[in-house]
């Protein structure tokens, strides 16, 4: 039960991050918005989520896991509630605003909940569990949030966030806070704090490394693919294209178990695929072509975030895993904007895709470095 509610919890995480974009032109629609306001509106959610993010970790690991996962899951029920029954933009603002603040109270949670709970041997199946809940959430929240986004609609998918999260909120409680609670973390003396946790830890060092590295390879496609398939392929072949990408990261984070016990040559060949894959999409022959380097891309890079996100959670002590999740995910947002923002820059041309891959892929390089010093740490 425990698993079920995490990997609806990533699935409520991943798809309250994509629902907005989608939503923004019916919400515009509905409350009568201008072109401030959206922009505000936008930006609400990220910029709070970064704030929160950078605080939440030691509150997490200062109150428990099973404590700070119920007060995410209930806080966001009624940030959604509040979403839902805006009626001008200044609620709406607020409302994602308080949502960013809410919502690193999950997300910091679960994979440091899944390193707390599980065996060694069912903690990488969960893992994968839980990723698939994140990659599965691309798959079905943009098409499904088309569908809602209008003036008259739009409110009903944060009707649907609220219930849900209040329903996990409900399912925690019974199967995780009344079990677990007690099990608090360590005293506040055997919590290090990130910047300790980082300096003395090489293999933490290394897996948020790469996390970042990966993060930063990873923003700077998304930020362009997605345009690209829509101008230079018509749009049945730009839709299987975006959906090849979706199904790969289910693959991917599904076969994460496979990494049990392999050695560090096995991660070399994944990233090198992973390099491969990039730098086909800047190939001069679209199509087929395009969609499947995009899916072998995708189904590498989640598998990797999975092992990353899963190793460094078995590694971390008990007392940090709360800061851990916290600063992987504020680095994550990090390099995700400077990537956006640089690619930003570049213009619209089949010229500026290959400078982007060739970026990307650099960016996957120093990978084979940290790989090899986690398998000398034994720590793969």
């Amino acid at each position: 039960m425990i698993a079920f509610v995490l990997f609806w919890a990533q699935f409520l995480v991943v798809g309250n991050l994509l629902i907005m974009p989608v939503l923004l032109l019916g919400v515009r629609d509905g409350l009568s918005l201008d072109a401030g306001s959206m922009g505000l509106l936008l930006a609400a959610f990220p910029s709070m989520a970064l704030i929160g993010n950078l605080f939440v970790g030691r509150f997490i690991d200062k109150v428990g896991r099973p404590l700070s996962l119920q007060l995410g899951l209930c806080m966001s029920a009624a940030c959604f509630l509040l979403m839902s029954f805006a009626e001008n933009g200044s609620v709406a603002i607020v409302a994602r605003g308080l949502t960013g603040l809410c919502m690193p109270l999950i997300g910091a949670s679960l994979y440091a909940v899944i390193a707390d709970v599980y065996a060694e041997q069912a903690r990488r199946r969960v893992t994968a569990l839980v990723s698939t809940g994140a990659s599965l959430a691309g798959l079905v929240i943009l098409p499904l949030g088309i569908g809602f986004s209008t003036a008259a609609r739009w409110h009903y998918v944060f009707l649907a966030f609220a219930l849900a999260s209040l329903g996990l909120g409900v399912l925690s409680y019974f199967s995780y806070y009344r079990r677990h609670a007690p099990r608090r973390a360590q005293a506040a003396g055997a919590r290090l704090g990130a910047a300790r946790l980082y300096r003395e830890d090489g293999v933490l060092r290394s897996y948020a490394l790469l996390y970042w590295l990966q993060g930063f390879a990873y923003f700077a496609l998304i930020s362009w693919m997605p345009s690209y398939f829509q101008r230079l392929l018509d749009d049945g072949q730009s839709s299987v294209a975006l959906f090849f990408g979706g199904a790969g990261a289910v693959l991917g984070a599904w076969c994460l178990p496979a990494l049990a016990g392999r050695r560090a040559p096995t991660f070399y060949l994944v990233l090198g695929v992973n390099a491969i894959a990039i730098l086909g999409l800047a190939a001069p022959v679209p199509g087929l072509w395009a969609a499947c380097a995009w899916f072998v891309y995708n189904a590498c890079r989640q598998l990797l975030s999975a092992h990353i996100l899963a190793g460094s959670n078995a590694h971390c002590a008990n007392a940090d895993r709360g800061t851990l999740n916290a600063t992987l995910n504020v680095g994550y947002q990090a390099v995700g904007a400077v990537a956006a923002f640089v690619v930003a820059q570049l213009p619209f041309v089949a010229g500026s895709l290959s400078i982007i891959c060739l970026m990307a892929t650099l960016m996957l390089l120093p990978g084979f470095y940290f790989y090899k010093r986690l398998g000398r740490s034994h720590a793969l």
